[in-house]
């Protein structure tokens, strides 16, 4: 599967654009550019056009999706178009590791769509501490999964 345009805007919407390297938290390893693009290519004063963080987004979107859809596909779970949307957008945020290792990803294994969909909920904070915009990206998750 292939992610849709809404899961792009809703990854576009929460990550927002970007153009100069930052880093959202002084202990992360690298720095993030355009729309959440994170990891050792990118460099302290790196700066991007919205061209640029789009085509970013696009390659990064292939192997997120494709990481969900193998993890997907080894636990015979079948998912339908918000469904996946909804995952690659977790999972784009916080990790295909993340996202196979939670007890979200044990409700979908069993089937329990609406309880793994109550499961993104649980993802808001950051060192312990709830963040609006991370409740305000699960909430838009779920209910993405449930539409």
């Amino acid at each position: 599967m292939q992610i849709s345009s809404h899961g792009i805007n809703l990854i576009r919407e929460f990550e927002g654009l970007r153009t100069k390297a930052y880093k959202a938290h002084f202990s992360e390893k690298y720095y993030t550019i355009g729309y959440g693009h994170y990891g050792p290519d990118v460099k302290q004063n790196d700066v991007c056009t919205e061209a640029y963080a789009t085509k970013l987004l696009e390659n990064d979107l292939q192997a997120f999706c494709k990481n969900v859809e193998r993890s997907l596909n080894a636990d015979e779970i079948e998912v339908n178009q918000n469904q996946f949307d909804a995952l690659v957008s977790f999972a784009f945020n916080l990790g295909v590791n993340n996202l196979t290792a939670s007890t979200l990803w044990e409700k979908l294994k069993h089937h329990d769509f609406e309880g793994a969909a109550n499961q993104f909920l649980r993802w808001n904070k950051c060192n312990g501490f709830e963040l609006p915009g991370l409740t305000r990206r699960r909430e838009a998750e779920r209910k993405l999964f449930l539409s």
